[in-house]
């Protein structure tokens, strides 16, 4: 048996909480980030089945079928606020952006977004850099300082590896 099938035939012997019968997001939010298996955005920030829609790709960078994605969840799904959380040590993002930082990318990705003419919500979009080794999430707006924001793991939820 292959990591697939072991995934396969653990379908349904979970029973899903009610919110996750509502494809409606429970706190309007969706979250753009990375692909990378160390980044698990529930865990980090202490989300539950059918909180929020969240879409990865590699170094959760803003493309056409994000923009795309993001405009189907604020029209027919009702969410209001968008997270970006790019992190350090990204693969995706060397591959994809060389010689910007995350914090750069991050950044960039908040404005294109706050610039999507396709996005109905736009003021409500911020964006995050997650410290792969520490942990850490921080708060990189458009201008100005940059809040550390406190990890699921240091408010006390869930370890996060």
């Amino acid at each position: 048996m292959d990591v697939i099938d072991r995934v396969v035939a653990g379908v349904g012997k979970r029973r899903p909480q009610a919110s996750a019968l509502n494809a409606r997001p429970e706190m309007g939010l969706a979250v753009l980030t990375c692909m990378d298996a160390r980044l698990d955005p529930a865990r980090l920030l202490g989300l539950g089945s059918g909180d929020a829609h969240v879409l990865r790709n590699a170094g959760g960078v803003v493309t056409p079928d994000v923009v795309e994605s993001l405009a189907m969840s604020q029209e027919q799904l009702g969410t209001r606020h968008v997270m970006v959380i790019h992190h350090t040590e990204c693969a995706g993002l060397a591959e994809r952006m060389p010689d910007r930082s995350a914090e750069e990318t991050a950044r960039a990705a908040v404005l294109q977004l706050r610039a999507a003419p396709g996005l109905p919500h736009r003021d409500a979009v911020r964006g995050y850099v997650l410290d792969i080794r520490q942990g850490t999430l921080t708060e990189v707006p458009a201008g100005g300082a940059h809040p550390v924001v406190p990890s699921a793991r240091e408010r006390g939820a869930t370890p996060w590896p």
